[in-house]
């Protein structure tokens, strides 16, 4: 009798799982589940189970199939089966594959033949494992999965996300103090210790800094100081642009690393684009070009939002519609001229009415030309409708920078129409789907996130000096479903990427849609969504506080400078047309408006969607009905920030539950403000115009002035009677709470 316990770790982080089903197994008994671990007894001499069957196509990329053993005895024959059908033409045999082993060993097998061969691996379709012809056997089989080529395991996973924590909190002998790039050269400066045997080396893109993986030392280093100039093309082998690198100081054998990376810091620029200014926060989501175009007028809007599908627009061979030649990194790529005929319409109707155009990147896995699609599709994704960009091989990376270089230069120009701000992909906190690379620990997703960002802006700069990249992220702030990510924490990791390897410009594309999307009353409903910065949700109930958040002196750019923040998608829901659910909608489109108009930390607001999108899972949230009608939602939208605001405004206030406007502003408190209130009672606070007036009562006594979320902006000791200006807001003054109007 064989015992084969096949254990499924029910922590996330495969590519492709296989679920093995007890209704389709031979001389065997199948016991447990996919969380518990499955155990398998063998009863003869053909003993086999099957998967279920494939509920989706498996990934073109996924290719190989992965899984960890132990074994008392030797496995000497596994045989596969590609079924249906179950026949012996379709399997194949793995002889001495899996000897005796007493600690657990991986086993990879590439199937990319099998899955050409036998036409292998669609929705339906299933696997047979034959584990050999013996009784007598006991086995343990976990972690089995389909992966991509070069795909990590979990485990391998987890040792790389621990690896960046230490990276990121550690502190290094030498550092990268400035890297700049002209048109021909790269210049990095730094600092060494004078105890240490350095070089200078260079990372690029699809390497990683904390493993050295795929680090090149390009010179020698010594001396406190040091100033090194390369060429910043690479010409040997394949073209590259060390534009998009990162560079580090490592020992001379280039095994250890001794400073943290660091990424350019000012690029000669090949076109200084004129900077456009925001004209109002009110904006549109979801631009199209279509017979309602003359909204851009009517309502008055100072941004729209416009997706950008990258298969669309580029291939790798010339087909179909791909069919101008486009060179970039020494190779040869093909445009599709008619699409990017319909963005320039798109962007041009934007631009040449001073309106600002954020464009959301998105790649999907497969559509456009083929070679593209498979090489855009990074190596571990696994489901959904958009993947992460593929930077984690060379020609993932020159194919993804070559687009991205064709849009940064054609929208550029105000004769193509411009883009001003890139969305990074689709709300990445829900990785798991809507920007997809398998399930992932945070920090590895989120430095893979961390890369895709740094090319698009290291390349966006050399033609627009004011662009800015804006992560993507949902409502779900300081929470997150299975397999996904709080949103608050990654922004947190992505200011310690700034602080860590040079700051960039980088915002964020926020969707405070309300907590239940389907429920437009949020205002009565969104009770996880509170006035903290520790909240569950950040809806249209509380947007204060992620206004807070970017207000942090933390969290400015450069420890000086708001980073940009946008609603760039949200709306509120009709749940049908009748008249007191179109009511509800309009009310909670005047609620949110009154909100964002008054805080400091928003730039804009992109109401979503233009136009009810009948495919949106029953969802009515537009500004018009399925028909293209007018809805009263978007006669709020058209009077905000005018002349006309109030009269149609104030018409909510009764379905809101209000008298008037006044303190729909809440304040926002953080963890840990209670430690603050530790202040002497003998300073009289009051509030005047402009700045905070501070009398003490005895000499010399300590002021200390916070912020309302727990950052001190100013501690010095006060005599007498002394007045400090300070900016609007609220600040906590030696323990008591002080309004600065």
């Amino acid at each position: 009798m064989v015992v084969i316990a096949l254990l499924f770790s029910p922590a996330v982080g495969k590519a492709y799982d296989l679920q093995l089903t007890s209704a389709l197994s031979n001389q065997l008994t199948l016991s447990g589940s996919a969380s518990t671990g499955y155990t398998i007894v063998t009863t003869g001499g053909d003993p086999y189970v099957f998967t279920t069957q494939f509920a989706s196509d498996i990934p073109g990329n996924v290719t190989q199939l992965t899984y960890e053993y132990r074994s008392d005895t030797d496995i000497n024959d596994l045989q596969l089966f590609f079924a249906d059908p179950t026949t012996e033409p379709r399997s194949v045999h793995k002889y001495g594959l899996m000897p005796r082993c007493s600690e657990w060993k991986r086993v990879t097998i590439d199937l990319s033949a099998q899955l050409q061969q036998f036409d292998w691996g669609h929705k339906n379709d299933r696997l047979r494992f034959d584990f050999g012809t013996q009784a007598g056997v006991t086995l343990q089989v976990r972690s089995l999965e389909m992966i991509g080529v070069g795909a990590a395991t979990w485990t391998d996973k987890l040792v790389f996300a621990n690896g960046l924590v230490d990276y990121l909190n550690g502190n290094y002998l030498c550092s990268i103090t400035h890297v700049s790039v002209t048109a021909d050269q790269v210049v990095v400066r730094g600092q060494l210790s004078s105890s240490a045997d350095c070089a200078l080396a260079e990372v690029p893109v699809n390497g990683n800094v904390t493993t050295l993986e795929k680090a090149v030392v390009v010179k020698q280093l010594s001396g406190s100081t040091f100033e090194v100039a390369v060429p910043r093309m690479v010409t040997t082998g394949n073209i590259r642009d060390r534009l998009l690198s990162r560079w580090i100081v490592v020992d001379a054998g280039c095994t250890k690393l001794l400073s943290k990376a660091r990424y350019v810091d000012e690029v000669t620029p090949l076109r200084s684009a004129q900077k456009m200014i925001l004209k109002s926060k009110k904006g549109l989501g979801g631009y199209i070009t279509n017979s309602y175009s003359y909204d851009l007028d009517s309502l008055r809007v100072g941004s729209v939002t416009v997706n950008v599908v990258l298969n669309e627009l580029i291939g790798l061979r010339s087909t179909g519609g791909f069919t101008t030649p486009y060179e970039y990194g020494g190779r040869t790529y093909y445009i599709n001229s008619s699409r990017v005929a319909y963005y320039d319409g798109v962007f041009k109707a934007a631009t040449s009415r001073g309106i600002l155009t954020l464009a959301i990147l998105l790649a999907t896995p497969g559509g456009g030309e083929s070679g593209f699609a498979q090489t855009i599709c990074h190596p571990e994704y696994t489901t959904g409708p958009y993947t992460m960009p593929n930077v984690a091989t060379e020609d993932g990376v020159r194919l993804y920078a070559a687009i991205i270089n064709y849009l940064a230069d054609r929208y550029s120009q105000e004769a193509n129409g411009r883009i001003n701000y890139w969305i990074m992909h689709n709300e990445v906190d829900n990785g798991s789907y809507w920007t997809n690379m398998g399930t992932q620990p945070m920090l590895r997703y989120l430095d893979t996130y961390e890369k895709s960002m740094r090319l698009v802006y290291n390349i966006a700069r050399q033609y627009d000096q004011n662009a800015y990249v804006l992560g993507s992220f949902t409502h779900f702030w300081n929470y997150a479903t299975s397999g996904n990510y709080p949103t608050k924490e990654m922004l947190e990791k992505m200011v310690d990427y700034s602080h860590a390897e040079g700051d960039y410009q980088w915002g964020v594309a926020l969707h405070p849609y309300p907590q239940n999307l389907r429920a437009p009353a949020y205002w009565v409903n969104d009770k996880q969504a509170t006035y903290d910065l520790n909240t569950s949700y950040i809806t249209f109930q509380n947007p204060e506080v992620i206004s807070a958040w970017m207000l942090q002196s933390k969290n400015l750019y450069k420890g000086a400078v708001k980073r940009p923040l946008f609603f760039s998608e949200n709306g509120t829901n009709s749940p049908s047309y009748d008249e007191d659910d179109l009511k509800l909608q309009a009310a909670g489109a005047a609620l949110i408006w009154k909100k964002v108009k008054q805080l400091k930390g928003v730039d804009a607001i992109q109401w979503h969607n233009w136009r009810d999108n009948p495919v949106e899972d029953g969802l009515r949230i537009g500004l018009r009905d399925y028909d293209g009608n007018p809805k009263p939602a978007y006669y709020v939208w058209k009077a905000a920030d005018t002349e006309n605001e109030s009269s149609v405004l104030d018409s909510y206030l009764g379905t809101l539950g209000l008298e008037n406007w006044n303190g729909i502003i809440h304040n926002v408190m953080s963890t840990g403000v209670s430690t603050l209130k530790t202040g002497s009672r003998s300073l009289e606070v009051c509030s005047v115009q402009g700045g905070i007036k501070v009398r003490a009562s005895g000499a010399g006594q300590l002021c200390t002035i916070y912020e309302i979320i727990g950052t001190a902006v100013v501690s010095q000791k006060v005599k007498g009677c002394r007045f400090i200006a300070l900016p609007r807001g609220v600040y906590i003054v030696n323990g008591r709470k002080v309004a600065v109007r």
